[in-house]
């Protein structure tokens, strides 16, 4: 008797695996030695408009174009062995708004020797237009005390200049 339990084979890991990764709204990829894609997850296909599977093998400089030049420095450090973070507009492949995100590049060490990088690229577009709009809050409230301070200077110039005109009416 008892309950029916579920026993998770080996073979089962790798898709609960893939499973997993893909429902994350961030990009996960890994990349060799020789920046040729190992793995993406589904998000590259809603940032990139690229399918996982075509992912696979791909060159970083060709899949990346005009963003690669750009990411140059980060991709040598994490092939340096450093840890990578930085932040990046990402063109919307649609040809709507760029997104705003911030990507780690995490080193694969083993032995001493870089075999790869981890790249997990999150979307801030929402944390950065908050940003933007308290920056902006924030200028126009030092505008408005400017202002403020003005008139209170001019009120005060204008006080003092009538005092002794009066006295002198």
């Amino acid at each position: 008797g008892g309950l029916p339990h579920a026993d998770p084979s080996p073979s089962s890991e790798p898709d609960l695996l893939r499973a997993l990764v893909d429902k994350l709204p961030a990009m996960l990829a890994y990349w060799d030695a020789n920046q040729r894609c190992r793995f993406a997850n589904r998000a590259y296909e809603m940032w990139f408009g690229v399918k996982p599977e075509a992912m696979i093998g791909r060159d970083m400089a060709e899949f990346l174009g005009p963003l690669y030049a750009l990411n140059r420095p980060y991709i040598e450090g994490v092939l340096r062995g450093e840890a990578q973070e930085f932040e990046r507009d990402i063109p919307d492949p649609e040809g709507g708004p760029a997104r705003h995100s911030q990507a780690h590049y995490i080193p694969d060490v083993s032995d001493g020797v870089v075999r790869g990088f981890c790249v997990l690229v999150v979307d801030v577009t929402r944390r950065k237009r908050a940003e933007e709009a308290v920056q902006r809050m924030e200028r126009k409230l030092q505008a408005t005390e400017r202002l403020v301070a003005m008139a209170t200077l001019a009120g005060g110039i204008a006080h003092e200049i009538n005092n002794p005109l009066a006295v002198v009416l």
